[in-house]
């Protein structure tokens, strides 16, 4: 698995030579796992969320591997970038007897990408800090801290992922109060990310970018109809309208839409 995340590492930062990856399953087997022959010569982009769970190796010695593809050869080939597959799942229970489903042709233990296991546990840990700091009094801290962290080029590798649970927005008192949220530290949901990446590409990082300067000082806090959606509205130096909503649920808050209108 350490050599599958090294190689992921490369992928990433080669992406804008490569920005695809073609799955391979073309080795000889005796016994040849047809899920992933389903799988050989798919193109996907290298951020594609698909690649979270389908990055091989796909189960106890298996040989897949992807390949890098620039514009010229998907030209020169004739391909066009698939649509990422969507297997059922199935329900396995570990030894420690806890229940994990993988979807089908993945083998239990290998439904993730290793190159990118660490970013989630990088993101519980940066919501736990910001937490931290904002119970010691330090929401200033707490809130520049935010700012840093979704301006590093980072960030962008987080928003790949199909449920990111990053944190992009700190609530003050009186937003929390207004959807009675216990948490002030609000992460993205992955229902959010799908809406938003399908309609607005690879503009979507450049959105959630401006959620933290967002919450920092709204200039409106509003229930917007009947759904509990407040959203928060700031009208910067430009003359524009930004919006953003969030939603608490059970489990913390976490930005459910982002708009930013015309010019007024």
């Amino acid at each position: 698995m350490s050599m599958a995340a090294g190689r992921w590492r490369k992928y990433q930062r080669e992406k804008g030579l490569f920005p695809y990856l073609r799955y391979r399953s073309d080795h000889f087997r005796k016994h040849p796992r047809l899920d992933h022959k389903s799988w050989h010569g798919l193109i996907l982009r290298v951020d594609d969320p698909a690649w979270q769970w389908l990055f091989p190796p796909n189960g106890w010695g298996c040989n897949c591997r992807v390949e890098q593809v620039s514009e010229a050869r998907m030209r020169r080939m004739g391909w066009k970038v698939d649509e990422a597959p969507n297997p059922p799942r199935h329900d396995f229970i570990t030894a420690a007897g806890e229940i994990v489903s993988v979807p089908q042709g993945i083998a239990p233990g290998f439904g993730y990408n290793p190159g990118t296991a660490h970013l989630r546990v990088l993101a519980d840990r940066a919501t736990a800090s910001l937490t931290s700091a904002i119970g010691a009094g330090l929401e200033g801290v707490a809130r520049q801290t935010l700012r840093e962290l979704v301006a590093d080029p980072a960030f962008d590798q987080f928003l790949a992922l199909p449920d990111p649970q990053f944190p992009v927005m700190i609530l003050d008192d009186m937003m929390a109060g207004a959807i009675g949220a216990k948490a002030r530290v609000a992460v993205l949901s992955e229902q959010t990310m799908a809406k938003q990446l399908h309609k607005r590409g690879d503009l979507a990082a450049d959105i959630y970018r401006q959620l933290p300067g967002l919450g920092d000082r709204p200039d409106v806090v509003a229930r917007d109809g009947e759904n509990d959606l407040p959203p928060v509205a700031r009208t910067p130096m430009n003359g524009s309208l930004e919006r953003g909503g969030v939603r608490w649920r059970r489990l913390g808050s976490d930005i459910s839409q982002t708009s930013s209108s015309a010019r007024l």
